[in-house]
């Protein structure tokens, strides 16, 4: 039984508050099984729990490494998380003149700029 059938959830979700509510569901339901002998709700618990913990941990990772790939888009673009859409324009269009392939650029630093500037100005990506 893998870790998300233990949890009756879907591989699929993401959602950390949803991991947690289906944990925390699952407890409420073998506390109220009285047909499980305590014993048993131990093992049961811990199997819980461990379920639990590889899946939260492993959803936070990859929350964090999406934070870290949005925030090395920030860095191409020399720009904070905080600033505008003018500002982000602003720096897109300086990066792409310095390093366009007609002007002797880079044509992979230009493909980069363009892919930030595409991602941080998508608000669906």
């Amino acid at each position: 039984m893998s870790y998300f059938e233990r949890l009756e959830i879907d591989e699929s979700v993401d959602d950390i508050n949803m991991i947690k509510t289906a944990f925390e569901e699952k407890i409420i339901q073998l506390d109220m099984d009285d047909s499980v002998s305590y014993e048993n709700k131990d093992i049961e618990y811990a199997k819980l729990k461990k379920a639990y913990s590889i899946i939260s941990n492993e959803r936070t990772r990859e929350q964090y490494k999406q934070i870290i790939a949005n925030t090395d888009l920030y860095i191409v673009l020399d720009v904070t998380m905080n600033d505008d859409m003018k500002i982000l324009r602003k720096h897109y269009n300086q990066l792409i003149k310095l390093h366009h392939p007609d002007k002797y650029g880079d044509e992979n630093a230009c493909k980069n700029i363009q892919h930030a500037f595409d991602v941080l100005t998508n608000e669906e990506k």
